[in-house]
């Protein structure tokens, strides 16, 4: 665990990255909550990546638990919530235009205004179908715009759908195809640009959205390293560390400098939100 750090976003001349052993860094929700934490990722990136790394993503800020009350109010309400889907759309586009120049940020709302009305008609068709595309846009647009601050500021760069390339038995039991997602995933990257995919969602071999349940990021994190022979897997967020308790609710709880393998998968398994239960090894 990483903690994110302040500092000026250098200008893209300044910008010196080079071909290097392949890292995989993963940046949640919470760090890229705000126009704010993402100048500070991208300050992260520029100093800290190299151009042959990865980038895997969360949705920003609370816009997955966003998605998901609006799945269940309408599940409950039976109608659809305009003023819920207009706020979430607000929120999008005030992080695009406040990150991206006129031009760029032109070219993701309309792709924004594309997904509203996707979102809002599969809310009014077959809800339980389309469930998960839905909750799949929070890291489609989190990639989306961090790709495109990326190659506005700092170097070429493109984002990709995890969906793509990354095939799961089922949600169930989230077991990675391997062979089929690691040959899909070599023949996506481009040389030269630094990636940006999303974390938390992948296909079945019926190629149907899945999910890999909540803070999922983290284990697309370590599936992207074992498909890609990563040397490193960095968690960065926007607290100094994994602590024994939630530090915010438990006063006495302590940062662990150390942590065991038996001691993570525990965590995990009882719901630490900054570790997935489930790391992927090959």
């Amino acid at each position: 665990m990483v903690a994110i750090s302040s500092a000026q976003v250098l200008s893209a001349e300044k910008n010196q990255l080079a071909q290097h052993a392949v890292k995989v860094h993963k940046f949640g929700g919470s760090s890229l909550a705000t126009a704010q934490c993402i100048e500070r990722v991208v300050d992260i990136i520029q100093t800290h990546c190299q151009l042959s790394d990865v980038i895997v993503v969360s949705a920003n800020g609370k816009t997955t638990d966003a998605l998901l009350n609006i799945v269940q109010q309408v599940e409950n309400e039976g109608q659809l919530l305009v003023s819920a889907i207009s706020q979430l759309q607000e929120n999008q586009q005030s992080l695009i235009k406040a990150l991206l120049n006129n031009s760029n940020a032109e070219l993701l709302i309309n792709q924004l205004i594309k997904d509203i009305a996707q979102l809002s008609l599969w809310l009014t068709e077959d809800l339980t179908k389309h469930q998960n595309d839905i909750l799949a846009f929070g890291e489609l647009w989190s990639a989306r715009l961090l790709s495109a601050v990326l190659g506005e500021r700092v170097c070429p760069s493109y984002n990709l759908d995890a969906r793509d390339f990354l095939v799961i038995n089922n949600d169930r039991d989230c077991q990675v195809l391997h062979e089929v997602s690691e040959q899909s995933l070599k023949s996506a990257i481009q040389p030269s640009k630094l990636v940006v995919i999303t974390g938390y969602i992948c296909q079945d071999t019926n190629s149907i959205t899945k999910t890999l349940g909540r803070n999922g990021s983290d284990y697309s994190a370590t599936i992207m390293a074992s498909l890609l022979g990563a040397s490193n897997v960095i968690l960065w967020t926007d607290v100094d560390g994994i602590y024994s308790a939630d530090p915010r609710l438990v006063p006495s709880a302590r940062k662990l400098h150390r942590l065991p393998n038996g001691v993570a998968k525990e965590l995990g398994r009882l719901g630490n939100p900054v570790l997935h239960a489930k790391p992927y090894y090959l």
